[in-house]
This record gives structure tokens, sequence and C-alpha cells, in this order.
């Protein structure tokens, strides 16, 4: 898999976002690609969506890619690992997630510009993950 082309472009019609399916809305900002794998093809995203998947593509590890079903379940388990216990949307004797997927993206995204996801080796043969804080350049 090769990206051709890479770019944010602002939406003339509708599109259909390729990581989460969600609507791009005419006159959006969105993220652009243009790929060459087997065939030439182009990849639309949300922003939010760009930033949640670049965030997440170790966490997820896709040998070739991400696809939509590799995007939706990375979130999910993100989600129900680092953001779910501690939002308000999260209903805790249930264990499910009240907030549509929209919202999840946008805190996964939210969350990448402050944190990096990094795992530790855990035992010879376990990874764990956690969060771990940016470090600020000092101001002048």
């Amino acid at each position: 898999m090769e990206i051709l082309q890479e770019y944010e472009r602002k939406a003339r019609k509708d599109h259909i976002c390729n990581y989460c399916g969600g609507v791009i809305k005419k006159g959006e900002r969105y993220h652009y690609s243009k790929i060459k794998g087997d065939y030439l093809y182009e990849w639309k995203s949300h922003l939010a969506c760009i930033k949640a998947a670049t965030g997440l593509w170790e966490f997820i590890d896709p040998d070739e890619g991400m696809s939509s079903d590799d995007f939706c379940d990375g979130c999910h388990e993100f989600c129900t690992t680092f953001l779910c216990p501690d939002c308000e949307h999260y209903e805790k004797e249930t264990e499910e997630c009240l907030a549509d997927e929209s919202f999840c993206v946008d805190k996964i995204a939210e969350t990448f510009e402050n944190y990096d996801l990094v795992k530790d080796r855990e035992g010879p043969l376990w990874w764990k993950w956690h969060l771990k804080e940016r470090r600020q350049a000092p101001h002048d």
C-alpha cells in the first residue's frame, strides 16, 4: 500500500467517512488520501477520525491498512479501556456506553492531542498499554 496524495479538503458535497461510516457534510473540512494498493482508490475521513486512527494505529495493529471495522473495534476497545470508566456517559452497572459513537471518536481525537499511547512489556509474551502525557514545549 502506498499513499500517493494526502491533504485536507473542504467538501463540495456530502461524502461518507471511510472510517466511521458517518456523513462528511457539504462545507465541512475532511482528510483526503489517494492510495495505491492492488488498485487505486480514495479514502475520505472526518478530521477527528483521522486523528483517532493515527493515534490508534499501533494499538489496532493493522497489517495492511486499517479498515472501517478495524477502526470501530479499536475505538470501542480504546474507549472501554481508557475513557469510559471516567465518562459521564458510561453506565457502570451494565458496563455500557450511552454516548453515540461520534462523541467517542471526538474524545479519542482530543485525548491524542495531549497523550501518546505506549506499550510496555509485561512478562515475556504480554504487552500493557497506557497513556503517557506529552511534554509541552516551553514558551519563550
